[in-house]
C-alpha cells in the first residue's frame, strides 16, 4: 500500500520562523499531521509547495502531530485571509494574529485533540 503524503510550510507564531509539516492522507478525506521539522526561512521561500485553498481538502487530524519544532505548540491554525498555517496556543490567547499577513482572527470553533481550529476574520 502506497502512502500519499505532502508537506505544508507553516510559521511559528512565537519565533516567526518557518517549519514544515508532513501530512499523510488517511481514510476518505482525512489528512494526518505526522511530522514537523525546522527549515531555513530562505529555503522555505524557494519551496514550490503552497497552502492555498484546496491543497489539503478535508479534515485535518492532529492526533499524531508532534508539535511546532520551535515552541512545541500542538495546535495549528489556518488563516482564512491568506490561507497560510501557523502554530498558536489558543488557551493563552484566544484571538490569534496571523504571523504571515498580520490579520487578527477569532477562533469560532474550539479545537479538539483531533481537528485544527477554524478561524474567521475580525
Amino acid at each position: 500500500m502506497n502512502t500519499i503524503a505532502t508537506v505544508m510550510i507553516a510559521k511559528c507564531s512565537k519565533s516567526l520562523k518557518d517549519f514544515g509539516v508532513r501530512w499523510e492522507q488517511g481514510i476518505s478525506e482525512e489528512w494526518i499531521a505526522t511530522w514537523a521539522f525546522k527549515i531555513k526561512d530562505t529555503k522555505a521561500k524557494t519551496v514550490t509547495i503552497t497552502n492555498k485553498s484546496g491543497a489539503l481538502n478535508g479534515t485535518w487530524s492532529m492526533i499524531r502531530y508532534p508539535g511546532c519544532p520551535y515552541c512545541g505548540e500542538h495546535e495549528l491554525v489556518l488563516c482564512l485571509k491568506c490561507h497560510q498555517t501557523f502554530c498558536h496556543d489558543w488557551h493563552k490567547k484566544p484571538e490569534p494574529r496571523c504571523p504571515w499577513c498580520g490579520e487578527n482572527l477569532i477562533i469560532i470553533e474550539k479545537p479538539s485533540d483531533a481537528i485544527t481550529s477554524t478561524c474567521r476574520d475580525v
